[in-house]
């Protein structure tokens, strides 16, 4: 039927029909009757419509696999016989039990590990990409989003290794962590969308162009983290969010482009800080030498300087109440460090792998010292903790071979935890 039709059945026509009649009548809403046979009526579908040029798929002879979820629409299901399949075409809509249903969703790891498939076609209708649902697709080279779609699920696309670009629609409300985790071969990304989800590119080694565009308020938690050939990127004014290590292991970032009218950030001798310069975001990894810190920086971010390894110096001013987690994880060419007494803790991973620290100060404000603030400082030999420090958090000095702690106190005053000071040289307490 071309025309859609409203049934309206009484319970006199119900009733005539089981006792009188082989016949049944359907009124229009234009007044017209059509008179049917019920001996050639196999269903009686109400308030339903597919237009002529809709593409219907029934579910007896479709390769694909569906479920009905509660909003009436249909979804692509996981089987364990798409691991053949080298293309797929979404339909728009598909017959099951003889009812139609707009195909609106890829289910959770519905394609995952199809390590066959190279291309995938979405038809307009779909609006939802589940969780892993194209994971490990190793051989998918074409994808192109549908300008519908709302929600993109975690690692949706991850370790696609073979898809080189990808446009994000400006629908797009929901991006789950790591949805194109390590797409290796991924060069160029467009996102039209209002924000860049945590992990979105972690790992996309060969991502190069990144067109952000002026939708974009918010860049999620490590988006770009270890996009090694990432050397430039732009940062337009509707940016009002960027997550902790969104540019981290960015070793190759030469640059960050902030739109000058821009009311957040501002990029200052390769450190991008917030618009008052009181907070450190990151810093470039080419940074080297001694870091002069601005007088009005109180807030070093977590990352802010993760893997800087060609820093030597750095004063930390008084001006500063907060030093950020991983905030300069892997700095091996750090040598020195005086932590001022604004200062009351060190964070979760602070100077990890600062390998060439030799040396470092705390103060007498310090109460305590974080899981793996220390580990693998191998060059470190001695340290003084201060009396007011109550917790040496796990594995806090694990791996600083060459390292005699002295602790200002009595072994029953400091909670001691797990591994704090394993494979360390010794520990000696004063009191």
């Amino acid at each position: 039927m071309n025309n859609k039709v409203i049934l309206c059945i009484c319970t006199f026509f119900l009733c005539f029909f089981s006792f009188a009649t082989t016949n049944m009548y359907v009124k229009n809403k234009n007044g017209n009757i059509i008179k049917f046979d019920v001996n050639d009526v196999e269903m009686v579908v109400f308030d339903d419509y597919v237009s002529d040029d809709s593409t219907i798929s029934d579910t007896f002879n479709s390769p694909l696999k569906f479920r009905v979820l509660r909003d009436s629409t249909a979804e692509v299901i996981a089987d364990d016989s798409y691991k053949d399949f080298d293309s797929v075409i979404i339909p728009a809509k598909v017959r099951i039990n003889g009812i139609v249903y707009d195909v609106s969703s890829i289910g959770t790891a519905a394609f995952k590990y199809c390590f066959s498939l190279e291309n995938i076609e979405f038809s307009s209708n779909i609006t939802k990409i589940c969780d892993e649902a194209f994971r490990d697709c190793h051989n998918l080279k074409n994808v192109e989003i549908p300008k519908n779609i709302k929600s993109i699920g975690s690692n949706a696309f991850a370790s696609c290794s073979k898809i080189k670009s990808i446009e994000i629609p400006d629908n797009v409300t929901y991006i789950g962590s790591f949805s194109f985790h390590a797409c290796d071969s991924l060069s160029n990304a467009k996102i039209l969308s209002s924000f860049i989800g945590e992990y979105m590119f972690n790992g996309c080694s060969n991502l190069k162009n990144i067109d952000i565009s002026s939708n974009v308020t918010v860049i999620g938690k490590n988006a770009f983290a270890f996009c090694t050939n990432l050397s430039n990127i732009y940062i337009p004014s509707s940016v009002t969010t960027i997550g902790d290590g969104a540019f981290s292991d960015c070793n190759n970032l030469t640059n960050i482009n902030v739109a000058p009218d821009n009311s957040y950030f501002t990029f200052v001798d390769d450190v991008l800080y917030d618009k008052k310069m009181t907070k450190i975001v990151c810093a470039l990894t080419k940074i080297k030498g001694t870091y002069v810190f601005p007088s009005t920086v109180t807030n070093i971010g977590n990352y802010a300087f993760h893997g800087c390894s060609g820093l030597t110096d750095i004063e930390i001013p008084s001006s500063v109440t907060n030093i950020g987690d991983y905030a300069f994880k892997n700095c091996f060419g750090l040598t020195n460090i005086e932590i001022p007494s604004s200062i009351d803790s060190i964070n979760y991973y602070t100077f990890y792998g600062c390998s060439g620290l030799t040396s470092i100060k705390l103060p007498s404000t310090l109460t305590y010292i974080g899981v793996y603030s220390f580990t693998s400082c191998t060059s470190l030999t001695n340290v003084e903790i201060p009396s007011n420090v109550t917790t040496i958090d796990e594995y806090a000095f694990d791996g600083c071979i060459n390292l005699d702690a002295i602790i200002d106190n009595s072994k029953d005053k400091v909670n001691i935890k797990w591994y704090a000071f394993h494979n360390c040289k010794s520990v000696t307490y004063t009191k």
